[in-house]
């Protein structure tokens, strides 16, 4: 993305307390009229997000962006806003009433996935242009939602949970031992409730955490980057990002390292979630 004084800015917002159980945070990226359009490259983050595009027309206004193994590219321009809601690891399906596998590596309107959610919360925010009126609309309805809907299954939250805590670098095996079940068990679970398996939402957390680091005001090297994120190397990340963004290290680094951050909740989800005994 080309420098300007003006920059793109991204930010997330601890929930209110009524949906600490199924959302992690809500978010916004705005884009100033002044800055230039650009391709930007959306950070997998192992979850679902409920999403408002102001400037987009109809049905494409109100999307949902599902679990994802490689970054989301897509073409922003000047005065563009998108407002989201990020749920928890396995929060789809009991919040939204939405299977979050048929998603994955996906966006697709709202009024497919749940249609009375979609026409309730499209008429709403019809005349929405600011983040700030978009997450006021976004917590009343899921808050109502939230009061009738069953708890994520606490066997995958342990396990979400578990993965966040190491930044993605658990091993697999000793996750699925530590709740006891065995990792076909987890495995079939985990995909059910998250639209990804165990090893899938590890990865994608372990390179959020790589690129929440980039993004950070030190600037840190590549290589202190890996080793911190847990990569065996710079090499190793380098792979890893052409995987994900189809691009190299010093791409990545570049585009995250030309927006402004505003808090960005690092750890929210494992913050989140109780990891006692799960229900198995």
């Amino acid at each position: 993305m080309p420098e300007s004084c003006a920059s793109p800015r991204y930010e997330e917002f601890a929930p209110p307390g009524g949906l600490a159980g199924f959302v992690a945070c809500f978010w916004s990226f705005s884009i100033p009229r002044a800055a230039p359009g650009f391709e930007h490259a959306v950070v997998p983050d192992g979850t679902v997000s409920l999403v408002f595009i102001p400037q987009q027309p109809g049905a494409r206004r109100l999307i949902v962006s599902g679990p994802r193994t490689e970054a989301l590219k897509m073409k922003v321009n000047p005065g563009d806003l998108f407002c989201g809601a990020r749920l928890l690891p396995g929060a789809s399906r009991p919040l939204l009433g939405i299977a979050p596998a048929p998603l994955r590596d996906r966006v697709a309107p709202l009024e497919e996935m749940a249609p009375e959610l979609a026409r309730k919360m499209s008429r709403e925010l019809e005349p929405v242009k600011t983040s700030g009126r978009c997450f006021a609309i976004m917590e009343r309805h899921l808050t109502g939602l939230a009061r009738g809907a069953e708890a994520i299954d606490q066997v995958v939250t342990s396990a979400a949970a578990r993965l966040l805590e190491a930044d993605g670098n658990a091993r697999i095996a000793d996750t699925a031992e530590d709740i006891g079940l065995s990792e076909r068990q987890l495995r079939r679970r985990f995909y059910r409730a998250v639209g990804l398996t165990p090893k899938e939402f590890a990865r994608a957390v372990r390179i959020r955490c790589a690129c929440i680091r980039i993004a950070a005001p030190e600037r840190a090297g590549l290589a202190a980057i890996a080793h911190g994120a847990g990569y065996a190397d710079q090499a190793h990340l380098s792979r890893e990002f052409a995987r994900v963004f189809g691009s190299t290290a010093g791409g990545v680094s570049a585009l995250l390292r030309g927006f402004e951050h505003g808090e960005i909740r690092e750890q929210a989800m494992s913050v989140l979630f109780k990891t006692g005994s799960p229900r198995t």
